[in-house]
């Protein structure tokens, strides 16, 4: 449940702010 949550999260902002 929470994993799922935070795994979503993270995945937004690799395709917002890519880390370089």
């Amino acid at each position: 449940a929470l994993v799922i949550l935070i795994g979503t999260a993270i995945l937004i902002l690799w395709t917002v702010w890519p880390p370089y």
